[in-house]
Formats: C-alpha cells, sequence, structure tokens
C-alpha cells in the first residue's frame, strides 16, 4: 500500500510540476495582455493563481482514487468489490484524464497563440480527448454501478 501510495503521489507531482511548466514556459496570450494591460510578469502570476485551484482539484481526485482502490482491493473477495474496482478504474482514468487533457489544452493553446491559423485543429483535438475520456469513465462509472446493483438483488 505504501509503495502504491507513492507513485500516486510521484504522477501526481510530475503531471503538477509539467503542467506548471508549460503554462509559465509557454508564449502568453497576447490578446489577454493587451485587454487587461498586464505586464509578461503579471499574466504569469495571474497563470499560477489559477494553477492552484486546478493542482488541488487534481490532488483530490488522485487522492480519491487511490484510496477507493485501496478500500476495493480489501473487500475484493465480496460481490461489491468488483463492482468498486470498476469504479475506482473510473475514478483513475477521471484522475489521470483531467490532468492530462489540461496539460494538453496548455500546449494546444501555446501552439495557438504562435500559429493562429491552428485554432480549429486545436479546438476539435480537445473536445475529442475530453469526448474519449468521458466515454470511458461513464463506461466503467456504469460497470460499477450495474455490479453493484446486481448484487443487491433490487430493481
Amino acid at each position: 500500500m505504501v509503495k502504491q501510495h507513492s507513485r500516486t503521489f510521484l504522477s501526481f507531482s510530475i503531471l503538477g510540476a509539467a503542467y506548471v511548466l508549460l503554462s509559465l514556459l509557454l508564449p502568453p496570450n497576447t490578446a489577454t495582455i493587451k485587454t487587461y494591460h498586464l505586464s509578461v510578469a503579471e499574466y504569469h502570476i495571474l497563470v499560477l493563481l489559477v494553477n492552484i485551484p486546478v493542482l488541488i482539484i487534481w490532488f483530490a481526485a488522485f487522492y480519491g482514487y487511490e484510496k477507493l482502490d485501496q478500500y476495493a482491493t480489501v473487500i475484493k473477495k465480496t460481490a461489491q468489490g468488483k463492482a468498486l474496482k470498476h469504479i475506482s478504474y473510473a475514478l483513475k482514468w477521471l484522475a489521470w484524464g483531467t490532468a492530462l487533457t489540461s496539460i494538453l489544452n496548455t500546449l494546444l493553446g501555446g501552439i495557438v497563440h504562435s500559429y493562429p491559423g491552428l485554432a480549429n485543429t486545436g479546438i476539435i483535438i480537445k473536445h475529442y480527448a475530453s469526448l474519449l475520456l468521458s466515454l470511458v469513465v461513464f463506461t466503467y462509472i456504469s460497470r460499477g454501478s450495474r455490479a453493484l446493483l446486481d448484487s443487491t438483488k433490487a430493481r
């Protein structure tokens, strides 16, 4: 369990560091800077302040899926164990997917700021990545909730 806890925290830390570094190193949005009369330093400070709640949400997601996975592992021999394992997989996909789609959106945003002609392509990629993530997450949640419902023999 300790090894899993360290891997989850390490994964969260690497993803969080990558996200913060990307948002600081990619070229700033010149339209935002002009609209709000910001310097580049002020823009980066605002980006960092926006990243703090995002990182807190990521941490909660990673912590939540790890704890549910630990619980599902403890009760794996029961009828609810397999169902909760599906739901913990859904939370795992959600945590990883949220982090990875945010990083992808940041990368695409930086590319679009440099090459405005790719804006439509960037939007399509962002939407399909989110759609794919949602499809996987809802599939696992559906399997898990169906299995929980079947284990109670109630309809």
